[in-house]
Order: structure tokens, then C-alpha cells, then sequence
């Protein structure tokens, strides 16, 4: 059974994890618009990799954002196309 930690810890666990995260792909202030694919740079794409899975989730939201959406509700993926968001297939 795993060991049960109390919220102090699991706040604490949380900011360090959305720090991570920062590094990797920086923060909200630092993006004027959304970069088009061809501008990945060799930097984060290192970093992405060093990161492993939490690197190839970032790389994947990088590379589709705005196109793709997992609705909780449903349990499925959506896939926007345009003016409405469609399931995807």
C-alpha cells in the first residue's frame, strides 16, 4: 500500500512538478503567439528527450496544440477542425 502524504507535501510536489515543466517549455509570459512547428529549436527538443515521458507529452502538446483535446466527460479525443470540435476517429 502506498504511503499517504499530507497536503503541505503534496502542494510542495505539485510546484516542483509545474517548475519542471517551466523549464522544459517555458512559461506563459514568454510566448508572444503559438509557434509554428518549423520553429522547434534544437534546445527544447534536447530537453524533451532528457525529459523522458514528461519530455515526449511536451513535445506532443507542442507539436498539436489547439488541434486535439481529450474531453474527461466522455472519455474520448476530439480533434478540432475548424469552428466546432469533432470526436476523433
Amino acid at each position: 500500500m502506498a504511503d499517504k502524504i499530507d497536503n503541505q507535501e503534496m502542494q510542495d510536489l505539485i510546484a516542483s512538478r509545474i517548475d519542471e515543466e517551466k523549464e522544459i517549455i517555458g512559461s506563459e509570459d514568454d510566448v508572444d503567439e503559438k509557434p509554428a512547428v518549423n520553429k522547434l529549436d534544437k534546445e527544447f527538443v534536447q530537453k524533451c528527450f532528457d525529459s523522458n515521458t514528461v519530455g515526449d507529452s511536451m513535445l506532443y502538446n507542442f507539436l498539436h496544440r489547439d488541434k486535439y483535446a481529450c474531453n474527461d466527460t466522455s472519455e474520448r479525443w476530439m480533434h478540432y477542425i475548424g469552428p466546432h470540435w469533432e470526436v476523433d476517429k
